[in-house]
């Protein structure tokens, strides 16, 4: 509780420290801005996206950790190779949406995305939306959006190449290359990028007798990435433009820190993506056709048994938006149309299964003055074999003067069944293709404050107080017979706040950069027909939940110097649904350090940089027997080449 404590007081105050500060500087630059679908229909969402210091200081971070610098996301692993999702205002990772060029990258087998496999360094634009909005995005837009590369963000192509070389404990090494060109109508680029780890780090292992320190084993991880995009200008207002992401992933998943036993298990996964957009952009209109094909493999072995499960998703998304721009309107109409098809292969046998899938949405913007701007939307989901309900949100920001800025929204959320949930079989469990959407009500109400103390100093507050209620909730349960099956069983209720503070300074020789975010999260289990009433109810926090996550950067810029400190602390998490203290996972605070070193080489730049992580060495655990690493150290190399 003292950290606790600690902590909000820093979060506070902190903001001030520039205030007294003397005259003008340089701010230190964030990443591109760029305006989203979001952005535009949802002017009140809560928006968190990397700084420019942070994307160049450690480039090799996966989207899961960069997540964790730039915002009070909750990251639920299972151990440092395991299944890494977001967990966004106490919604599970199946229901936070994840977008690549407009895509939908969610497993149409489970709804989740691993986002440890994911390289940060591919994704500069990247960006965090909290709160629900299915009018806008579809199904699982419901704690919140992960927009990796916004089909509407302008190609960053500079003549430029990036190259890093990483080095850290366990046997860890990445590697990157990220090389763009452009002359005249053609432009391009190329991204690569590697990393394995072995992962062996030694732990006190608390789950057996005497807490023997013991080593991880069977934990390592490789995986690579290639990316590619081109863009063709064939005249002012017409463009075409093609975008590849392949991905490969090994992993080996260690057992329980409760086991004796060594784990075999494994698990593979490929990916393969692609997307053309072909775009029009007048004066008073825009026009978009995409089309986009998502393949996804997964291949499950569990040496201790010969278990062996293949799963194959493939997904081609069809998608054709018009934009209309009148003198104070905007309108906005779109439509979808998606082939899903999955292919299980656990019972000996393959098994295909596919839908028909599609969307029809209408959009609003309204800005009455400067000042002021007024949005709603209408969604219609279709689904083979499914009845979604009209979708329909609502939602506005109002300038009260120069520096403040109000806000609110309210949408429905719902959720589609995955193919997992409809039509699993093998393993002691089975599909249930009588499911019916996950839906609810989300909103929230908030508050932007905006100071500039003088030309030296920027700062900026926002405060967000939000609440969700999700109906149909679908959980795994026995059925009559013993099998686990999906049902329509759980009412969940989800609120709390959200505080973020930017702070820059720019000091006669030294620049400085603060950054503090906070999440309050109550997320409680309202109904559940298959347990008892006292499991229910506000007063109970859903398990694998923190009320608590903060984060707090403080870096400085001197000359070539710049020093880093990236600070996340996670409350205590239950879990057992009577929220049982015996069996709580304590919350932790870890620090990580940067220091790097920038050469200027004629028109490049040479980069040295050092980096501790876990700075007190502490021991925590994300999910219950699943230990992650102590103090560990890296080095990297980055070279900026401009052609």
């Amino acid at each position: 509780m003292r950290v606790f404590v600690v902590l909000i007081i820093t979060y506070l105050f902190l903001p001030t420290i520039g205030f007294g500060q003397g005259d003008s500087v340089r701010v230190l630059n964030e990443v591109e801005v760029v305006s989203s679908p979001w952005e535009k229909f949802v002017p009140a969402h809560k928006k968190y996206q990397s700084d420019s210091l942070t994307t160049q200081l450690v480039p090799y971070q996966s989207v899961s950790a960069r997540l964790m610098y730039i915002s009070p996301v909750h990251i639920r692993s299972y151990g440092v190779s395991g299944l890494t999702t977001i967990s966004q205002r106490g919604f599970g990772g199946s229901r936070t949406k994840v977008l690549w060029n407009g895509m939908d990258l969610q497993s149409l087998s489970n709804g989740s995305m691993d986002i440890g496999q994911l390289p940060a360094f591919f994704f500069d634009n990247m960006a965090l939306y909290s709160g629900g909005q299915s009018a806008v995005a579809g199904s699982a837009a419901i704690g919140g959006i992960l927009d990796l590369e916004p089909l509407s963000a302008k190609p960053n192509f500079r003549n430029q190449s990036r190259i890093f070389l990483r080095a850290g404990s366990f046997e860890s090494y990445s590697a990157g290359v990220k090389t763009s060109l452009s002359k005249g109508k053609h432009s391009g680029s190329v991204k690569l990028f590697y990393h394995q780890a072995d992962n062996d780090y030694s732990f006190e292992n608390t789950y057996k007798k005497g807490s023997p320190e013991q080593r991880m084993e069977h934990s390592g991880r490789q995986n690579g990435s290639v990316a590619a995009d081109y863009l063709f200008r064939l005249s002012n207002p017409l463009s075409i433009s093609a975008a590849y992401w392949g991905l490969y992933s090994d992993s080996e998943l260690p057992s329980l820190a409760s086991q004796s036993k060594l784990s075999e298990e494994e698990q593979e996964d490929t990916y393969h993506r692609g997307i053309v957009n072909f775009m029009v952009r007048k004066s008073n209109y825009d026009l978009d056709f995409s089309s986009g094909i998502d393949i996804q493999n997964i291949l499950y072995r569990d040496g201790s048994t010969d278990l062996e499960s293949k799963t194959k998703s493939f997904r081609w998304q069809n998608s054709a938006s018009y934009a209309h721009y009148f003198e104070k309107f905007t309108l906005n109409l779109s439509a979808k149309g998606n082939r899903e098809e999955v292919t299980f292969n656990n019972t000996g046998a393959p098994v295909k299964r596919r839908r028909l899938t599609g969307e029809v949405l209408g959009s609003v913007r309204y800005e009455p003055s400067s000042k002021a701007v007024i949005t709603a939307g209408l969604n219609q989901t279709l689904v083979e074999g499914v009845k979604v309900p009209l979708t329909p949100s609502i939602s506005g920001s109002f300038h009260l003067n120069r520096i403040l800025l109000v806000k609110g929204e309210a949408s429905r959320i719902f959720r589609v069944p995955t193919f997992n949930d409809l039509y699993w079989e093998g393993s002691g469990a089975r599909g249930n293709p009588d499911l019916k959407p996950e839906s609810g009500i989300s909103g929230s109400v908030g508050t932007n404050l905006n100071v500039i103390s003088n030309r030296k100093t920027s700062t900026t507050f926002s405060i967000d107080l939000y609440s969700a209620t999700l109906n149909s909730q679908i959980i795994w349960s026995p059925a009559e017979d013993g099998a686990w099956t999906p049902q329509n069983l759980q009412k969940v209720w989800s609120r709390g706040v959200e505080m973020e503070s930017l702070t820059k300074v720019d000091g006669n020789e030294v620049d400085f950069m603060i950054r503090l975010n906070y999440q309050l999260t109550r997320a409680s289990l309202m109904e559940d027909s298959t347990i008892a009433e006292e499991y229910t109810g506000k007063q109970n926090q859903l398990f694998y939940t923190p009320e608590h996550v903060f984060g707090g950067n403080i870096s400085a810029v001197y000359k070539a110097w710049t020093l880093a400190v990236f600070n996340q602390y996670s409350g205590k998490q239950f879990t057992t649904l009577d929220n049982n203290q015996r069996w709580v996972l304590d919350g932790w605070f870890l620090s990580d350090l940067n220091l790097s070193y920038t050469m200027k080489i004629n028109d490049h730049a040479l980069t040295f940089s050092g980096e501790v992580k876990n700075v007190f060495d502490t021991a925590y655990e994300v999910r219950r027997e699943r230990i992650m690493p102590g103090r560990n150290y890296s080095f990297s190399i980055n070279f900026l080449i401009n052609h």
